[in-house]
Parts: structure tokens; sequence; C-alpha cells
């Protein structure tokens, strides 16, 4: 039974893995879709972890302008 259970735990984790890297693909995908800067900006944000203002100095454009984006990649993905 305890090499059974194993198995399943196993399974599950593979399982698991494979929709994570379904959802990453797709997620990279859904991005490739959207305008250069709408990416740049999501990336910044969303994985590289800067604040709005970080990104509004880093790519010297305004706050709104980074929500504005950052709000239009999200509703696409």
């Amino acid at each position: 039974h305890e090499a059974l259970a194993d198995i399943e735990d196993e399974l599950a984790g593979l399982e698991a893995q494979a929709m994570a890297e379904q959802q990453r693909m797709a997620l990279k995908q859904a991005l490739s879709e959207l305008p250069e800067r709408t990416q740049e900006i999501f990336r910044l944000n969303r994985i590289e972890g800067m604040t709005h203002a970080e990104v509004a100095r880093h790519l010297e454009i305004s706050d709104s302008s980074v929500q504005k984006h950052l709000s239009k990649a999200l509703a696409y993905v």
C-alpha cells in the first residue's frame, strides 16, 4: 500500500508540473501578442518585482501609463 501511495504522489506531482508548464506556455504566448512596451512593463512589474513607481522611473513614463499598460496586459492574459 505504501509503494502505491508513493507512486500516486509522484504521479500527482508530475501532473501538477505538466499543468504549470502548460500555464507558463499559455501566458508566454498571450504576452507575446501584446505590444512590446506592454510586455516590458508586465515583465518589470510582475516578473522582476518592480513597483509601479519604479517601472515608471525606469522607463521615464508616468505612473498612470504603467497602470494602463498593466491593466491591458492583465485583462488580456
